[in-house]
């Protein structure tokens, strides 16, 4: 279980890195929109190459939309608490199945770069 809170320093690491590199965060909004997407989508494969290797196909029909809903609301919703849901869907696997806990505290931590650095960015933006 110390694995998902290690994972979860990632959002703290990428809020870090923004204050840190703050005049490279407009430059580099897209590619970490797409760092962020890309993760999801590691994420979401994996998950899925989990399930299947257990043979799990309710588990797939439940995984499988969900996470094609959650990838087009996150293309389309830009709010704040969006971010926290998102942590959930990555944290919820990991904590039912523990085979795939340490895949996911790491891909938990890369996925919380970007998007520490992007909702710091939202706040520094509105507030100049």
């Amino acid at each position: 279980m110390y694995e998902l809170l290690i994972g979860l320093l990632g959002f703290v690491c990428g809020t870090i890195l923004s204050y840190i590199a703050e005049e490279e965060l407009k430059l580099g909004k897209i590619y970490f929109l797409l760092i962020k997407r890309i993760i999801f989508i590691i994420f979401s494969a994996s998950v899925i190459y989990y399930f299947l290797s257990l043979s799990n196909h309710i588990a797939i029909v439940i995984f499988l939309p969900v996470s094609i809903i959650m990838f087009i609301a996150e293309i389309k919703i830009k709010h704040k608490l969006f971010e926290i849901l998102m942590y959930l869907f990555f944290i919820t696997p990991a904590v039912v199945y523990v085979d795939i806990r340490l895949v996911a505290a790491s891909l938990l931590f890369l996925y919380g770069l970007p998007a520490g650095t992007l909702w710091w960015m939202r706040d520094t933006i509105k507030k100049k």
